[in-house]
């Protein structure tokens, strides 16, 4: 049988027969003479060294359903992603001087930035987020009633 080995010095793959093993090698590609040794009885000391890997995580109960809060002495924290970006960029598009899209991205913004603030607050949601997602919310409080009210009084004033 033969095995396959590599040239220590041009990295060319070259098939070594059985009557070779433990005898000088050539190259055909550089030249190079070496050992003809396969890879599994190659010298260990050719290899990099090796990275100590790590300490495997502490295995804990199964995670309950979304927004539940880990079984106690679990060791695990279940936390869900924030929303901040998307909330923020929801009350940004609130102050928009359209009704419709104050409305509708306004009343986004705050139910939604609500409901994450809460569960940021619980810890059941990534804190990282919160400052996004109070501006967002503030963004589209401000954005609902800015032009919810400039509607009203432009159209007050034009019926009469």
């Amino acid at each position: 049988m033969k095995d396959v080995i590599t040239c220590p010095r041009c990295g060319r793959k070259l098939e070594l027969p059985d009557e070779h093993v433990g005898k000088p090698v050539q190259c055909p590609s550089c030249n190079e003479t070496f050992e003809g040794r396969p890879p599994a009885a190659a010298p260990t000391s050719a290899r990099p060294p090796s990275v100590p890997s790590m300490p495997p995580l502490p295995r804990g109960p199964e995670l309950g359903k979304w927004g539940e809060a880990p079984a106690a002495g679990s060791g695990r924290i279940a936390v869900a992603a924030h929303r901040g970006a998307m909330i923020l960029t929801f009350g940004i598009l609130a102050l928009i001087p359209c009704i419709l899209t104050s409305l509708l991205f306004g009343a986004l913004a705050w139910t939604m930035g609500e409901a994450d603030l809460r569960e940021m607050r619980a810890g059941a949601m990534n804190s990282e987020g919160e400052g996004l997602t109070a501006a967002g919310r503030t963004m589209g409080i401000v954005g609902l009633v800015l032009w919810s009210m400039v509607h009203f009084f432009w159209c007050g004033a034009a019926i009469r």
